[in-house]
């Protein structure tokens, strides 16, 4: 529920549950968790999430979409990553570094609200939720046109690094990796802002906790199978994805907690890792990085099937609250 206050602190509520709904969690104090770790590691993200929340929230709230969407900060999590993922790209290629990124960053943003509404409207044929896809688009679309206006160089993508060499792995790379890949969901190369972000879903439920750190580290598992460098690992670059498709499939948001239903969470997140190694591939003959677009997706794919099947239980868009009270409901019927 809104906090039962005036309008100052009913905006502090929905703007901080936009931040926390990234990592598909509804919790202020988690968004505010979050919000600290990403100034820890760079002001420059910390206040694009800021401009991003605020202006994607004011979009819907000026569109007068449903309250309920906007108070549970439905509309500003796009709005964060496209901040950060403007930004990101922006300052990477030095590149719109004043008051022009800004405006840029204000334009793609309430472009995402639009995205927002136009995606949940078309899914509900399937009763998918639409995830981060406005914000793939969203900050996809910016780079076009970047590209198209030749203000930058040639972007840097992303390719595989393997071993070369005998390469060990050791401690360091698994809690580094760890960190990073909970930091890179928000596209930084923090592991203290990681572990931050870490703490922030666990605030609100120890279930999607529990489910985004098996997945992390059986992402650097699969990455250590398939002989992936130790330097790539501790990037996180292969972790965030899976963490997301964890969360939504074995954190009990959209599919009721079961033993199976975790170790179905599980096989997505190796199927995200997958599906991450073979889309940076093909995205980089486009110069396009890849995202969150693995964990949007599988998890599509997987919610699809999960509501064909009766080992599983979906849960629909509608009813999905948080994971322990989704299974709190599981038990009573």
């Amino acid at each position: 529920m809104i906090l039962p206050s005036n309008l100052s602190t009913q905006a502090i509520d929905i703007l901080l549950r936009g931040i926390s709904q990234v990592v598909l969690q509804n919790n202020p104090v988690s968004g505010l968790v979050i919000l600290v770790g990403l100034f820890i590691a760079s002001k420059i993200a910390g206040v694009a999430t800021l401009v991003g929340v605020i202006i994607s929230t004011l979009t819907a709230v000026l569109l007068k979409v449903d309250k309920s969407l906007i108070q549970n900060g439905l509309f500003g999590f796009n709005g964060v990553l496209v901040g950060i993922g403007v930004s990101s790209y922006a300052v990477s290629h030095h590149l719109l570094i004043d008051h022009t990124l800004w405006l840029h960053i204000v334009i793609a943003t309430s472009l995402s609200t639009l995205v927002m509404i136009g995606l949940s409207q078309f899914f509900t044929l399937w009763n998918l939720p639409a995830l981060t896809m406005p914000f793939i688009l969203c900050t996809w679309l910016f780079i076009g046109v970047v590209e198209h206006i030749d203000l930058s160089n040639p972007m840097a993508t992303l390719s595989h690094h393997f071993i070369s060499e005998i390469d060990i792995y050791t401690i360091k790379t698994w809690y580094i990796g760890v960190g990073k890949g909970f930091s890179e969901i928000f596209l930084q190369d923090s592991a203290i802002a990681g572990y931050l972000i870490f703490l922030g879903i666990l605030i609100n439920s120890r279930m999607s906790a529990i489910a985004a750190l098996a997945a992390a580290l059986l992402s650097i598992a699969t990455g250590i199978a398939f002989e992936v460098s130790e330097e790539s690992i501790q990037l996180g670059l292969y972790s965030y994805n899976p963490i997301l498709t964890s969360i939504a499939l074995g954190g009990g948001l959209f599919i009721y907690v079961t033993k199976f239903s975790f170790i179905y969470a599980l096989l997505g997140a190796i199927v995200t890792t997958w599906i991450s190694f073979a889309l940076s591939t093909a995205l980089q003959h486009l110069e396009l990085p890849i995202y969150t677009f693995p964990f949007v997706i599988t998890t599509w794919f997987m919610l699809l099937v999960a509501m064909s099947v009766n080992s599983l239980k979906y849960i629909s868009t509608s009813e999905a609250t948080t994971p322990e009270e989704n299974t709190n409901r599981y038990d009573d019927l």
